[in-house]
């Protein structure tokens, strides 16, 4: 993708709360990308085919699991996923292109988005907690 198509690339943020949700819109507005947000995975694909996303965030009070990833990767087959979680140990991750943990920074976020804009669709990463 050229600097530009990244800029403005089609982010969706499924199931942040608000506090997080009016964080990342700033982060992610000021940075240049374009956002839509779901309450649920369910949410995201009734809408599938108003929505082409670049990247998917994973968030929510409730754990998103791999079926949900599944869903939506038949949803949004062009679309990198970001799992955005707690550190915690032993928890489960799904199979997304990027983790983040909470807290995150700013840069981490941006960072993590710009790098999976050039990576392929489904070009999971390794993540485990010791």
């Amino acid at each position: 993708m050229t600097d530009s198509a990244v800029r403005h690339a089609a982010i969706l943020l499924i199931g942040t709360d608000e506090r997080t949700l009016r964080i990342m819109t700033w982060m992610l507005l000021e940075a240049g990308y374009d956002l839509a947000k779901a309450e649920a995975p369910a949410d995201a694909i009734a809408r599938a085919e108003e929505l082409t996303p670049a990247v998917i965030v994973l968030d929510g009070p409730h754990p998103i699991v791999q079926a949900d990833v599944q869903d939506l990767r038949r949803a949004f087959p062009g679309a990198r996923f970001i799992d955005l979680h707690l550190h915690e140990r032993g928890s489960a991750h799904t199979d997304a292109e990027g983790h983040l943990h909470r807290p995150f920074h700013a840069d981490d976020l941006l960072d993590l988005v710009k790098s999976l804009l050039t990576v392929s669709v489904g070009s999971k990463s390794a993540h485990t907690h010791p």
